[in-house]
């Protein structure tokens, strides 16, 4: 049995090939499966190449990432893509005359291929996603109606028919309102405790990620990241680095901070 769903060897990480552009130096930590992680940092820490590295979208410069034991640079397209599910930013290339059912059955490519037709085994995991992250009224709707909080849980339904043990996402609340920022940390926390997912994604959304994760990982460009429960890592000052601007307070017992305007 394999203990940890994913695990990163002292790995380096670039926006590129280019090892003079490396964002990350000596990074190793290890997953389980249950657990919700969340990577914290500043514009240009390398959050998004940490992850597209996991994902297998970019390679390390060094080191290596474990899914399942196994050495992802091991790996064909298909087989990662049964393993590690990603929701990135950006807008992906969809049709936008597709429905919202069509896009997330795109989540079944790896099991059907790219001409396969859906089994009603397959219809019912799309089902199940689509009810999952509760967008099951809006499966006719055109992908161009959508706003783009609505577009986000879309993807992140697509990602949940792949049925990986592995989600990791790039910035899942940056376009939704307060209401659906808190629906999507609790569902991607349900999605970890209740479906025994290992769930990883990358956030600004401070207050929420630290009642939200089990584990954090601060980063900093140029250095390696640092890593514990939020607690943890409030007791020893590691949060401290968000809040170090005049007008900002944290309080590291309660984890929240405070604001003040005056000058």
């Amino acid at each position: 049995m394999i203990e940890n769903t994913v695990k990163l060897d002292n790995i380096a990480t670039a926006y590129g090939r280019n090892a003079g552009a490396c964002v990350t130096k000596e990074f190793s930590a290890s997953l389980s499966a249950g657990s919700f992680t969340c990577v914290l940092g500043m514009n240009g820490a390398g959050k998004s190449t940490l992850l597209r590295t996991m994902a297998g979208l970019l390679p390390p410069l060094s080191g290596h990432v474990y899914m399942l034991g196994r050495d992802i640079a091991q790996c064909s397209g298909r087989e990662l893509a049964r393993v590690a599910g990603i929701v990135l930013t950006e807008r992906q290339a969809f049709s936008a005359q597709m429905t919202v059912e069509e896009l997330v059955s795109l989540g079944r490519i790896p099991y059907t291929g790219l001409m396969g037709k859906l089994s009603e085994a397959d219809r019912e995991i799309v089902e199940n996603a689509l009810v999952r992250t509760g967008i099951g009224e809006m499966r006719t709707r055109r992908i161009s109606s959508l706003s783009d909080g609505e577009r986000q849980k879309a993807m992140i339904a697509k990602t949940l028919a792949q049925q990986t043990p592995v989600i990791l996402l790039d910035e899942p609340t940056a376009f939704l309102d307060f209401e659906s920022k808190f629906e999507t940390f609790r569902l991607l926390r349900s999605l970890a405790k209740e479906n025994g997912k290992t769930v990883v994604a990358a956030t600004h959304d401070l207050g929420t990620a630290f009642h939200a994760a089990d584990i954090l990982w601060v980063m900093r460009r140029g250095m390696k990241p640092v890593c514990g429960s939020p607690k943890e890592l409030a007791a020893a000052g590691a949060l401290d680095v968000f809040f170090k601007m005049p007008g900002v307070g944290f309080n590291r017992e309660e984890m929240s901070y405070s604001i003040s305007l005056e000058s």
